[in-house]
């Protein structure tokens, strides 16, 4: 048959006759007729590859057999066999045509000798002219925060036919990926297209540019042994949404909450949340060794630990808040060299010192760590070298191996050489447990163990001798989660407190219920679209994010060139919903990022304290009950007079307004919407909505006339409006 016509009341899609690939799909969006997806050449309808026995790869897809498409009704099937070389292979996609969507399915016969590693179906491609190269939509990402990818130029291709997973790591779920979704995004229209699995299986979720256009790319690790068959237990849907990345978090949260998915209680019911964390302490990340730039890596003026206090003393009264030490370079073996952290650099008597006083002023400490990497050479410190205690402690044998038996090498930047430990190992589970109970005795707050993890991401092992498959699979995500839970059950030494660990980036929605307070990366997105909060607009009413130490920002936006960038952040992660991040330098000065030399000049200092100080009061104050486990509603639209402007160092220009906005909704039902104005004057804004009461940081009556207000310099409203 040519092509297969579908028509429901919400969309009409068209496939082709040859393979079921999706050729057309309309969206009725509002009694109008949109065709979002267009396609002139017939694509594949799937890939898959195989990992032969000598480590290298062979990629198929439905071309490469003989097809067959059956159609009953409103099910149709797509029987792929008799594949060139792989005469053993039969793969079976379902297509149902249900009145919300398309909803893919695949069943796969391996009768061959080899490991079907990977299997991604369908194909779903959309325009590759984006609304700034020359078309008019844009693309959304659940990368980090989450993304709007506007020109398709700046979108990473990725090495699909590469050596193996680890090529693919930082388009991994559940990882850097946070949640299962996609979605094309045009005017009053949009392509919604999702993995609705509750099992974690690994997959990697990117917009991916291609000769026909961005496939919509989302591939899961089936792992399918030799001689052995897969079903898929979960579908691969395309829906019409509506036109806004929040439409598309909508969706995706109303799957998520549907009943089946883990999540964990929701914050406020959630026993394992600590009270502190209520109380949104400022996140003050300094080390206590270095000199940031200068290579020097000894003591400096916040060691011995408690020299620290009162630079911290000082920054909690100019801010009114409490604060948490949080500290990267803290490690007795070398700076950010895993797995072995404990004892801290200096020895335990003076940390313990610190943390003591700390508590005693009513502040918090927080450690960074490094996850399950093994560090061979330190580069800062050359005396560091494991290689010896890797090969007598039998450690060598918990690597993570490519499949051709290789070490999967995991050097950090500059800082060291090493490779990754396998999640399955025991010899892996034991050393960190027993560094994480260490720093658990030691009565620490907060434990960022899974640095370098981002969004609690496992890395992929293809060892032949450990205990899991050879081949990347769901194996890699119930190995990981467990750990947390073995994690989260530890017991202090004589107080029985538990530990409250996290990751780098916000945890996936997989692991949410395991970490439930991570350093939010969202600014590693600004290189390739517009951030926008969809983490939190799914999520945040099961976890808790901080804003990060913003690493990396000066990478892609000068700090030179843009020194209020700093008080966007801070603006941006506030109206997220997110806890604040200061970071220090020499001095005790508030520094841009951990990752720029205290060489470089730092920002103004006063109006970075004034906007910090506005912020958090409304956090811990008035908003508290919206912004520490509220549910993130659509912001209601609103009129502002001007423009605020960052530079690229590609020399694009990152825009956005001078004022934010987000709108949250209590337990109780009520709803309020919020700004925040980072601009160094005094800002008038205009409602979509008259409100029915208005107040500022303190809690105090913000006059409003009609439905303009005024939003004070370095500060912030809320508007209550439901």
């Amino acid at each position: 048959m040519e092509s297969i016509m579908i028509r429901k009341s919400v969309y009409d899609a068209v496939l082709s006759g040859k393979n079921g690939a999706l050729v057309s799909f309309v969206h009725k969006a509002a009694g109008n007729r949109k065709e979002i997806l267009r396609k002139e050449t017939n694509d594949a309808l799937f890939v898959l590859r195989i990992l032969r026995d000598d480590g290298s790869f062979s990629i198929l897809s439905d071309r490469d057999a003989v097809c067959r498409v059956i159609r009953q009704e409103d099910q149709i099937s797509v029987i792929a066999d008799r594949f060139s070389g792989f005469p053993g292979l039969g793969v079976t996609v379902r297509i149902d045509a249900e009145e919300q969507g398309l909803a893919y399915t695949a069943d796969i016969e391996n009768g061959t000798a080899h490991y079907i590693e990977s299997f991604f179906c369908p194909c779903v491609y959309v325009s590759s002219k984006l609304r700034d190269n020359g078309g008019k939509g844009s693309i959304f990402s659940p990368r980090e925060e989450g993304m709007l990818i506007h020109d398709a130029r700046r979108i990473r291709a990725l090495p699909v036919s590469g050596t193996n997973a680890r090529d693919l790591t930082d388009t991994f779920y559940p990882g850097y990926i946070s949640m299962q979704y996609m979605a094309y995004l045009e005017g009053e229209a949009g392509l919604y297209v999702a993995a609705h699995d509750t099992a974690g299986i690994p997959k990697v979720i990117w917009p991916q540019p291609t000769d026909s256009g961005i496939w919509l790319c989302i591939g899961a690790f089936p792992c399918v042994a030799p001689e052995q068959s897969w079903r898929q237990p979960y579908p691969v849907v395309v829906r019409p949404v509506g036109g806004t990345w929040t439409d598309a978090a909508e969706e995706y949260r109303q799957f998520l909450e549907s009943g089946s998915f883990p999540l964990p209680p929701k914050l406020r019911s959630n026993p394992k949340i600590p009270d502190w964390v209520y109380a949104s302490p400022l996140e003050i990340v300094y080390p206590p060794r270095s000199v940031r730039g200068t290579g020097y890596m000894g003591p400096n003026e916040f060691f011995p630990y408690v020299q620290a206090v009162k630079y911290l003393d000082d920054l909690s009264e100019e801010t009114e808040s409490s604060v948490m030490a949080l500290l990267p370079y803290w490690e007795g073996s070398a700076p950010w060299a895993p797995p072995f952290v404990w004892p801290p650099y200096g020895g335990e008597d003076m940390f313990d010192e610190f943390v003591e006083k700390m508590h005693a002023s009513r502040h918090y400490v927080g450690l960074y760590c490094s996850g399950l990497h093994w560090t061979e050479h330190h580069n800062l410190v050359p005396e560091y070298d494991m290689t010896r205690y890797r090969e007598v402690h039998g450690l060598t044998d918990a690597m993570c191996l490519y499949p051709d038996g290789a070490f999967i090498e995991r050097p950090a930047g500059n800082i060291r050489t090493g490779f990754t430990m396998c999640c399955s190992c025991r010899q892996t589970r034991d050393i960190a447990m027993d560094q994480c109970q260490h720093i658990l005795d030691a009565q620490v707050d907060y434990i960022q163990y899974f640095d370098q993890h981002h969004g609690g991401m496992a890395y992929p092992c293809y060892s032949k001798n450990h205990r899991h498959p050879p081949c990347f699979g769901v194996w890699n995500t119930h190995a990981m989660k467990a750990l947390y839970s073995g994690m989260n059950h530890l017991e202090a030494k004589n107080t029985g407190r538990h530990p409250v660990i996290g990751t780098e980036a916000g945890a996936a929605d997989y692991y949410c219920g395991e970490l439930y307070l991570n350093d939010l990366r969202w600014q590693s997105n600004l290189p390739m679209g517009e951030i926008v909060p969809a983490y939190s607009y799914v999520l945040h009413e099961y976890t808790v994010n901080y804003m990060g130490n913003q690493a990396g920002v000066d990478n892609w936006i000068e700090r030179a060139a843009n020194p209020d960038s700093i008080l966007f952040a801070l603006a941006f992660s506030f109206i997220s919903g997110n806890a604040l991040t200061l970071v220090l330098k020499s001095g005790g000065e508030i520094h841009y990022d951990w990752g720029l030399s205290w060489l470089h000049p730092g920002p103004r200092q006063a109006p970075v304290k004034k906007l910090t100080r506005n912020l958090n009061a409304m956090r811990r104050g008035p908003a508290n009950r919206f912004l520490i486990g509220g549910r993130m509603l659509p912001t209601p639209a609103f009129s502002q007079p001007g423009t605020f402007e960052m530079t690229r160092r590609d020399g694009s220009t990152y825009a956005c307004g001078e004022v934010l906005s987000s709108c949250w909704q209590d337990e109780n039902g009520e709803v309020i919407q919020l700004f925040a104005n980072f601009r160094h004057r005094d800002i008038e804004i205009g409602m979509s909505e008259t409100p029915l009461s208005a107040f500022d940081e303190k809690g105090d009556p913000v006059p409003v006339t009609g439905r303009k207000a005024v939003i004070p310099a370095l500060g912030c409203a809320a508007f209550r409006i439901r």
